[in-house]
């Protein structure tokens, strides 16, 4: 399945490789001082999105659904989100979905 990704400083990507959150999220750690992007970001073309924060803040929504609300979790690692980001890479909504999502409110 094609997905997209969603770099730090504004670039973006289509690939079918879930390998590469690895190196997205590792963008994260990046210290810039005039930072205004600081999420990355894995879609897939139906709309559905995972955002990553450095802080840990994940948010999951559908960009393309108005009726499906965002929601978020912080996780306490990386690791955790890179696990978060395959599940929706490998569309494994059941899995993603059973999380401890929590209505997100922007």
């Amino acid at each position: 399945m094609v997905f997209f990704i969603l770099h730090r400083w504004g670039a973006s990507e289509r690939t079918r490789d879930p390998s590469v959150v690895e190196a997205l999220l590792s963008e994260l750690d990046a210290q810039e001082p005039t930072d205004e992007l600081t999420s990355v970001s894995l879609c897939l073309p139906s709309g559905w999105c995972l955002s990553a924060f450095p802080s840990g803040l994940v948010i999951f929504e559908n960009v393309e659904e108005a009726s499906a609300p965002p929601r978020y979790m912080r996780v306490a690692s990386r690791n955790s989100a890179r696990e978060l980001m395959e599940l929706l890479a490998r569309q494994q909504f059941h899995d993603l979905q059973q999380r401890a999502w929590l209505p997100y409110r922007g």
